[in-house]
């Protein structure tokens, strides 16, 4: 008997869980971000995951490389749609500049779903280190 309870109980939070991560509609974006330095230049890697159940349009990343004031390096990507539970994997943006110094890293991500446009921004510091990395995320229930 306490099998069968315990059984059921397990299945309830099954049923809970997959609600949550399959049905009901939630916007959740993760943007990961690695910077690797090496002597042939250094590169920044973005990896943009929807982690929800709605699909996005308009999918726009810009990745830009700050020394102060100055502007280093910027790229934009352009991937658009994006189903839910998928990802994609950009092209590295690839700079030449010396390790010496603090660069901001500049992210803003743009996209469209069922609740309007959003546009939202992160940044970071690299500084003297061979390899970094951050994960950004919006949530939306």
């Amino acid at each position: 008997m306490l099998l069968l309870r315990g059984g059921a109980v397990l299945a309830v939070l099954l049923l809970l869980w997959a609600g949550w991560v399959w049905f009901i509609p939630r916007t959740a974006v993760d943007v990961e971000i690695a910077y690797h330095h090496s002597y042939s230049g250094n590169f920044v890697q973005c990896r943009v995951t929807n982690e929800g159940t709605t699909s996005f349009s308009g999918l726009e990343l810009e990745v830009s490389v700050w020394n102060d004031t100055m502007l280093i390096e910027q790229e934009t990507w352009h991937p658009g749609a994006l189903a839910p539970h998928t990802s994609v994997k950009l092209p590295s943006l690839i700079y030449h500049e010396p390790s010496a110094y603090d660069y901001q890293l500049l992210v803003t991500l743009r996209f469209s779903d069922e609740s309007g446009s959003h546009e939202l921004r992160w940044s970071h510091t690299i500084a003297e280190y061979a390899n970094l990395a951050w994960l950004d995320s919006y949530r939306d229930t």
